[in-house]
C-alpha cells in the first residue's frame, strides 16, 4: 500500500468515524390512546361537556399533553373541519371542552394528541345526536353603529342634508342673478 492510498484510506476513515459521531439517535415514541367521552343525546342550543383522556401504552394517565377538537364540516360542496377548541391534559389525563350543539342531528367530534418528543399522535372520536327545533338566533331591528348612539347619528345625517340644501338654495340663487340682464353704466337695463 502505498503513502498516497494510506492516506485517502486515513481520510475516509475519518469521515467516517465523523458522522456516526454527529448522528443521533431516534427513539420510538410511546404509543398512546385517547378516548373522547361525550353525551349521546343533547337538546338543540345546550353546553355541553366533552372529555378527553390521554394514556400511555400502560394506561397511566398523561398529565401537560396538548389535545385538539374539531368537527368535519362542509360548505358550498367543499369539505374541511371546524377547529373547536385546543385544552391541555390535567393530572389524570383529562382535557375538557365545552361544546354548544348548534344543528340538529348527529354530530361527530374528534379529537387529537399531535404527539411530542417523548409520545406518538393519537386520536379518538365520538358522536352525538342533537335533538329539538329551538330558535338559536335572534335578529335586531334598526341600526347599530358601535359606540354611536341614534341621536348622534341623526344629528349627524341632519347636519349632511341641512348643508346639502343650503348648497342647492345658494346655488339657484347664483344661477337666479346670472339670468338677469347686466346693469349697463348709465344705471338702465338694456
Amino acid at each position: 500500500m502505498s503513502i498516497r492510498s494510506g492516506r485517502w484510506l486515513l481520510v475516509a476513515l475519518l469521515s467516517l468515524l465523523l458522522l456516526l459521531a454527529t448522528v443521533t439517535p431516534v427513539l420510538a415514541a410511546d404509543p398512546v390512546t385517547l378516548e373522547l367521552l361525550a353525551p349521546q343525546q343533547v337538546a338543540l342550543g345546550d353546553k355541553v361537556e366533552v372529555t378527553a383522556v390521554l394514556r400511555d401504552g400502560n394506561g397511566v394517565p398523561i398529565r401537560g399533553g396538548t389535545v385538539n377538537l374539531w368537527t368535519p364540516a362542509t360548505f358550498l360542496s367543499t369539505g374541511g373541519a371546524i377547529d373547536l377548541g385546543r385544552a391541555t391534559t390535567d393530572a389524570q389525563g383529562r382535557a375538557t371542552f365545552r361544546y354548544e350543539a348548534r344543528t340538529e342531528g348527529p354530530v361527530a367530534l374528534n379529537a387529537y394528541f399531535p404527539g411530542d418528543s417523548r409520545y406518538a399522535y393519537a386520536q379518538g372520536s365520538a358522536e352525538l345526536k342533537a335533538q329539538g327545533t329551538a330558535q338559536l338566533y335572534q335578529s335586531t331591528a334598526g341600526v347599530r353603529v358601535p359606540g354611536i348612539g341614534v341621536w348622534l347619528l341623526v344629528g349627524l345625517l341632519g347636519g349632511v342634508w341641512t348643508t346639502y340644501l343650503a348648497v342647492m338654495v345658494f346655488l339657484s340663487l347664483i344661477a337666479r342673478e346670472g339670468s338677469r340682464a347686466p346693469v349697463e353704466a348709465g344705471g338702465h337695463r338694456g
